[in-house]
């Protein structure tokens, strides 16, 4: 069997999460980093591209023209040269012509250390 690494739901906030700036929401420190991400929806396999604009070890803010609806499960795939890593992920916000936030919910061992250096 192999190892998982499963990330924690984000815990109950007592103020509406849909009515604070995306910005403001984050858990965990973020890092500019720009690659090729392409978002396949798990259910139907729908794709959709863009780019990563920015990640962390919880999620990433995908820019792309059109979005999967918030707590949609998507598999990831981002790419920077002849490095890939694939990952589970959820939609956690859109914002309508600009991308969406995206947490991962399943990161493998090996892609984890990835995201790590």
């Amino acid at each position: 069997m192999t190892n998982r690494n499963t990330f924690p739901e984000p815990a109950p906030r007592a103020q509406d999460a849909s009515k604070v700036e995306p910005a403001n929401r984050r858990s965990a420190d973020r890092v500019p980093l720009t690659v090729s991400a392409e978002l396949i929806e798990m259910q139907a396999g729908a794709r959709i591209t863009g780019r990563m604009a920015d990640c962390s070890m919880l999620g990433c803010f995908v820019d792309t023209i059109n979005s999967f609806p918030a707590r949609t499960p998507v598999r990831m795939r981002l790419r920077k040269g002849d490095i890939t890593l694939d990952a589970d992920a959820r939609v956690v916000f859109t914002q309508p012509r600009l991308g969406m936030g995206v947490a991962f919910t399943y990161v493998s061992s090996e892609n984890r250390r990835l995201l790590e250096s």
